[in-house]
């Protein structure tokens, strides 16, 4: 006798068991990838922690991820040159941000944005600046 498959409808046990494995497979695999960014913030580094804080914080001054994204330096694990000071008040953050692919398409920021964060890592102190580009004294895009 032939081997039988699992293309009918599963109405068949075998189908229906191989079809209810790989749901709760996938399910788990789908758990574990969204606990992921949490970890950066529960038990990550501090300072991985306050580069991930101050980016959100940025996003969510500036009207989202539809509207804003900032510059590429934040999306390191150190900040890059986005982090002006590390000390015991905290780390303080200074970069550009735009539009959707601002800087991959070579654009000029339109928003600059200089954050305390406690040391810590949880939480954002004071926003010492968020608003358009000053000339002098920013983070380079």
């Amino acid at each position: 006798m032939g081997r039988r498959t699992c293309f009918r409808p599963l109405t068949h046990h075998n189908c229906f068991n191989t079809a209810l494995a790989l749901i709760l497979v996938l399910a788990s695999v789908t758990a574990s990838d969204s606990q992921r960014p949490g970890y950066a913030q529960n038990g990550g580094s501090p300072s991985l922690r306050a580069v991930n804080m101050a980016r959100m914080k940025a996003e969510t001054l500036n009207g989202g991820l539809q509207v804003y994204r900032a510059a590429a330096c934040m999306h390191q694990q150190t900040g890059g040159s986005c982090l002006l000071r590390s000390t015991r008040d905290g780390y303080v953050f200074r970069f550009y941000g735009g539009g959707p692919g601002w800087q991959q398409l070579g654009l000029a920021p339109t928003v600059e944005t200089e954050l305390l964060v406690a040391p810590d890592g949880r939480s954002v102190r004071e926003v010492i600046y968020n608003g358009p580009v000053r000339t002098t004294g920013a983070a380079a895009p």
